[in-house]
């Protein structure tokens, strides 16, 4: 379909305004990151490239030859990795929730992919730049009969970041508009295609003097929303298109909106995404240029001497304290280690710890552009506070607070045959940060809006609340059948729920079973056997077929391991309840589950599991292991990746809290109770030790890397956010 010309929409001034500038807003937000990574990818090859060309230049050598900074290429593609792809893959993320479009995340992570891919080879030339300028710069200094101190300061100012600050700001507004627009454009793709709407899209162009020609006779373009826009006969998909010529792509500040196929233009423009009016667009754009902070918070951080849904507890005898205020409130859009990827959306200025808690008050800043959407979550009662700490000391006991460490054999061994979950108790820590999240570890743990000014563009209400009852995810009564399929994940992915109720997720990793590896042991997911004893009831499809699924069950421990597989089914059927329904299979990454919520399910146990990693009981049956269960866990048994730097390396890897595979047998059922189940009790130790650490190390190793961050940027005068990023990215990288 061919693109129909037009304007925008008739009437007095520019009524495209209120969208154009809550794109800016967006847009400056991004891009403002985006600088950052650009600058930080440059100073690391920079830095490289300086070490290849001038350690040959001396005073008794002859001019150099340039082709030494051949060697660079990579070290600006290591660079581009480490710095840009995660910045990239932020704003495009940013631009497909903006745009409402997170419906489908298998494919939007396809599309993400898909981008990052082609980023590196649009900016591979950087390295041939610098070659030529050093290159033309020799040549002339040497025929000029320049001297080698003269050559090599000259290089060096090539080579200097001062060089490249026009080059990097050109970079990061280019890969900006054209990551965002990706995004968004992505968004509505999927979003279409989930609702099955029909829509077009309509080219917005900024209405000043800088505004190319091209641009310019662009605006108020209309094209189907999988269609191409046209410019002087080029096909560019969106503003910013990387596949377009540079003349048309280059520094560009053009928007999109979409409107339902078929219908006019409105008379006046809103703006298109879910939740915000053209009022608040307009205050949006405005807080991006920088303003104060707007309605103030309290609230409750976290409770002394309760246990949170992970087993953690805050001592109410320990030594808390916070680092000098103001301190940041940040709001992270997704979960990961350490609260990676957060945003700072406010302050808190001020922090006590009485009556069992620890309390806080502050205020937001009304130019973040991320506010609005996090104000509309604490509205909707779905973001709830984290204590980030700093400084801390913690624990191992059992419920009833007795250190693990100081147990006797005997007392380790009940405790172990127990099946008991150990504690953390943390003794010693300060906050150095809040963050909002979307999973909720202490019930009393809530913050409220108070007085101060509304938020601009929001109607009065009561006061919002952090930490009122979860959204509950929509599960169909007759999902659809296809929700069953393999999945075909692109790599090990933990369990996900998405809006409309579809499950998805990795059960068990190619890996080994973190709770043998002390003992030297290595127990992999069975290849073997299948899963006819977990697909036992049948549920009807929306297409109306009957297909055999089993159960994600929460609620419950693991069957006694020395029961018969009947027995254990049993065990599953009258003690934990269902939440969701799933088929499982094998892939290439390991054991998969896909299915759906069941409609019965509370807000309360879809946060479990969107919390909860996933254990499965297998049991030996004719000679095979087969699955007869899976079930929500404090700690899962195989390493799945629960979190993931912008970069694709792991940072956080799940353990083990339970003792593995086991035969069906008097004898194993013996040496159970002999407390011979591992090669023997210090190795049992350490496997206990292991699992429940592992929850903390990520935080924990966080914490390490930014003090070490912040010591060599003193000495140095490095930036700390890309020290902290290039530290990150090489924490347990993948093979």
């Amino acid at each position: 379909m061919t693109p129909t010309s037009g304007t925008p929409p008739a009437g007095s001034g520019d009524l495209w305004m209120p969208l154009r500038l809550a794109h800016a807003a967006q847009v400056a937000a991004c891009e403002q990151r985006m600088h950052a990574a650009v600058q930080a990818a440059l100073t690391a090859w920079l830095t490289t490239a300086r070490r290849l060309a001038l350690p040959t230049l001396t005073a008794a050598a002859l001019p150099p030859d340039p082709s030494a900074l051949a060697g660079a290429g990579q070290a600006w593609l290591d660079a581009m990795t480490v710095h840009l792809l995660p910045a990239a893959a932020d704003t495009f993320r940013t631009g497909v929730v903006d745009a409402g479009g997170d419906l489908d995340v298998l494919a939007v992570a396809d599309a993400v992919a898909e981008y990052l891919d082609q980023l590196p080879n649009r900016l591979a030339k950087v390295p041939d730049d610098a070659w030529s300028q050093v290159a033309a710069t020799v040549a002339e200094l040497a025929g000029q009969g320049g001297s080698i101190p003269r050559i090599r300061d000259a290089i060096a100012e090539i080579l200097g970041a001062d060089a490249w600050d026009g080059r990097a700001q050109t970079i990061a507004r280019t890969e900006t508009i054209g990551a965002y627009n990706a995004g968004t454009l992505t968004g509505w793709l999927t979003s279409a295609a989930v609702l099955d709407e029909k829509l077009d899209k309509v080219w917005v162009a900024t209405h000043d003097e800088r505004t190319r020609d091209a641009h310019r006779a662009l605006d108020g373009q209309r094209a189907p929303l999988d269609g191409v826009f046209h410019a002087d006969g080029v096909p560019l998909r969106y503003p910013g298109d990387p596949a377009a010529p540079p003349h048309l792509t280059v520094a560009c500040r053009c928007t999109m909106v979409e409107i339902p196929a078929g219908e006019p233009l409105p008379d006046i423009a809103t703006h298109p995404w879910t939740g915000r009016t053209a009022g608040t667009t307009v205050t949006a754009a405005a807080a991006a240029e920088g303003g104060a902070g707007m309605a103030r918070w309290e609230g409750i951080l976290a409770p002394l001497e309760e246990t949170s849904g992970d087993r953690r507890v805050f001592a109410a005898d320990g030594t808390w304290s916070f680092r000098e205020f103001p301190l940041p409130l940040r709001w992270a859009r997704e979960d990961a280690p350490g609260h990676e990827g957060a945003v700072t959306i406010g302050r808190i200025t001020d922090g006590h710890i009485d009556d069992g808690q620890i309390t806080g008050t502050g205020d937001f800043i009304a130019a973040v552009p991320e506010l609005g959407e996090a104000l509309e979550l604490l509205r909707a009662g779905v973001l709830y506070p984290s204590v980030d700490l700093d400084d801390f000391e913690w624990t191992l006991t059992d419920a009833a607070g007795v250190l693990i460490e100081d147990m006797t054999d005997e007392q380790f061994e009940t405790f172990i045959d127990s099946g008991e979950e150990p504690t953390v108790l943390v003794t010693r820590g300060r906050v150095m940060a809040v963050t909002l999240v979307g999973t909720q570890a202490f019930p009393q743990a809530r913050i409220t809006l108070t007085d101060g000014d509304a938020p601009a563009g929001d109607v009065a209400e009561d006061a919002v609340t952090a930490g009122g009852p979860p959204a509950q995810a929509a599960a169909p009564l007759y999902p659809p059948r296809a929700w069953f399929d393999d999945p075909d994940l692109p790599e090990l992915t933990p369990v996900t729920v998405t809006a409309d109720g579809r499950v998805f997720g990795h059960l068990a990793d190619n890996d080994c079973h973190l709770s043998f590896l002390p003992g030297g042991q290595c127990v992999l997911p069975p290849t073997e056997g299948g899963f006819d004893w977990f697909h036992r009831p049948e549920i009807q499809t929306a297409e109306g077929d009957l297909i055999a699924v089993g159960h994600l069950t929460a609620g419950t421990g693991h069957a006694d391991l020395s029961a018969s597989a009947a027995a254990a089914v049993e065990h599953y059927d009258h003690t934990g309840t269902q939440v969701a329904v799933v088929r499982a299979g094998r892939d290439v990454h390991g054991i998969y589950i896909a299915g759906s919520l069941v409609p019965e399910a509370t807000p309360a146990q879809v946060q479990l599991l969107r919390r909860s990693p996933l254990s499965g009981d297998w049991r030996v049956i004719g000679g095979q292991r087969q699955l007869v269960a899976a079930l929500c866990v404090n700690v899962g048994g195989f390493p799945v990746v629960r979190g993931r730097s912008a970069g694709g390396r792991s940072v956080s890897l799940l353990a083990s809290g339970w003792t593995g595979w086991q035969p069906s047998t008097s004898t194993a059922a013996g040496r159970r109770r002999t407390g011979l189940l591992m090669a023997d009790s210090a190795a049992l130790d350490s496997a206990v030790r292991r699992a429940v650490a592992a929850g903390f190390a990520a935080e924990r190793d966080a914490a390490a890397r930014r003090r070490q961050a912040d010591a060599i940027a003193e000495t140095i005068g490095r930036d700390r956010r890309s020290l902290v990023d290039a530290l990150t990215a090489e924490v347990h990288p993948q093979p």
